[in-house]
């Protein structure tokens, strides 16, 4: 008999893919259940998943980060995944909140709340169509790109953007004669599924980014990172950087902060190790 399960993920494209080798060690332990994966508006209109061979269906729910209230959030989603479940045969809903466990990397995180425990696989993936390829392909050839840096210095939140002083610095020393493809500036980002970036990108020889989804994105293609920019808060660089690549991870101010409060790595890192295991023990009884 096959089962059908749903994972509810509100989280955005970055954390989609640094979600994929927790998914895909799911499908593997797991190869008779169908999956299906319920994420916000905007990744859904990203088309991120269409391409993934492990996904079985798309759903779109609400951000609960949208609310004021922590409460109203969880209510209006939990709504909408009673929704889903009432038109489709589903046999288990995992929530993957990812607000456990600060510290840990959110692959680790993503194991461990859908119950797969230890980590034994950090690669992460983009899928990218042939219609993808082939239209980066045709875009290039057109605006005559070849040896070109790949540079993303906006994010969702504006805190966490690379400013603009630095990134001209940093080029001017590294890749003063290059050509800059910049989404959203060199072609309108709106109208295109993130695939078509995601192969622009795979061209790249240089990459220079802000903590987000395309800086994600090049650890799965494998491209080496030539600047990472974090700024969100501190001790977020450990907790989200590239695994398979190298990355020049350079922290502004906001990283940098010291942190005031009992969070010091020599006291943080026995706790969510002790936390880590303790939550791996508690889901395995649930589980069962």
């Amino acid at each position: 008999m096959v089962k059908k399960v749903l994972f509810v993920f509100w989280h955005g494209v970055g954390d989609c893919i640094l979600a994929t080798p927790a998914f895909r060690e799911y499908h593997k332990k797991n190869p008779n259940t169908k999956i299906s994966i319920a994420v916000k508006q905007s990744v859904y209109d990203s088309k991120f998943f269409e391409e993934c061979d492990y996904i079985d269906n798309i759903y779109v729910i609400s951000n609960p980060w949208d609310y004021n209230l922590k409460q109203e959030g969880k209510k209006v989603l939990d709504r909408e995944v009673s929704s889903i479940l009432s038109k489709n045969k589903i046999d288990e809903v995992i929530y993957i909140p990812q607000y456990l466990l600060h510290g840990v990397h959110k692959i680790t995180r993503v194991y461990r709340e859908i119950g797969l425990g230890r980590v034994t696989n950090k690669k992460t993936e983009v899928y990218i169509s042939k219609n993808d390829e082939k239209k980066a392909k045709q875009w290039l050839e057109k605006n005559n790109k070849k040896d070109f840096i790949f540079l993303h210095k906006k994010s969702e939140l504006p805190k966490k953007d690379l400013p603009e002083e630095i990134a001209n610095k940093f080029i001017s020393n590294n890749f003063k004669d290059s050509d800059i493809i910049e989404p959203g500036i060199s072609y309108d980002i709106k109208n295109k599924s993130i695939g078509f970036s995601f192969a622009i990108l795979k061209q790249a020889k240089g990459i220079i980014v802000v903590d987000s989804a395309f800086m994600h994105a090049a650890d799965a293609l494998r491209k080496p990172i030539d600047y990472a920019y974090f700024n969100l808060r501190p001790g977020v660089s450990s907790e989200v950087k590239p695994l398979n690549v190298k990355c020049n991870i350079v922290q502004g101010p906001n990283e940098r902060k010291v942190i005031k409060r009992v969070e010091s790595e020599i006291i943080r890192k026995p706790i969510m190790f002790i936390c880590g295991i303790i939550y791996d023990f508690y889901k395995k009884l649930k589980l069962n």
